[in-house]
């Protein structure tokens, strides 16, 4: 639908009004709008927040989807607690990229894991390039008496 019945902000206050429907059913608190897009394909304007349900400290994870023609709601998309695939991706999504809300302990955990292996990878180095140091020294040494033998 290239051309919606619902204008651009007939569809924001429908947006605003389901959200707030949403969040009372599902028992979630909306902190902030983020931003609402038309997605032509579809014939659906998307409507996305901040909310108490996202676990991520950054961007929006919970928004709805309404219809570009009547302004009833398609779809609705919470971070966690409504289908597990859902809370797992997002979880993981947040532990990747060290993105948890709320969350300074994981992000100093994560910074001094990195640092950890960064450590150790240094220190594996380290033992590979002194066996490798004392291998040619013996294969030198092995040289050296075979020649005074001889």
């Amino acid at each position: 639908v290239e051309h919606p019945r619902l204008g651009w902000w007939a569809a924001q206050q429908a947006s605003e009004r389901l959200m707030a429907e949403q969040a009372t059913q599902h028992h979630f608190r909306v902190t902030r709008p983020y931003g609402m897009a038309y997605i032509q394909e579809y014939g659906m304007y998307t409507y996305g927040v901040r909310s108490s349900m996202d676990i991520r400290g950054s961007g929006w994870d919970t928004s709805i989807f309404i219809d570009g023609n009547t302004g009833e709601l398609r779809d609705l998309s919470l971070p966690s607690g409504q289908h597990v695939g859902n809370t797992i991706s997002t979880c993981l999504w947040g532990i990747h990229f060290a993105d948890l809300r709320d969350s300074p302990p994981f992000r100093i955990f994560i910074s001094a894991f990195g640092l950890l292996v960064a450590m150790v990878s240094t220190t594996g180095v380290l033992i590979w390039w002194k066996k490798r140091q004392a291998k040619h020294l013996n294969r030198t040494q092995s040289h050296l008496v075979a020649a005074v033998k001889a």
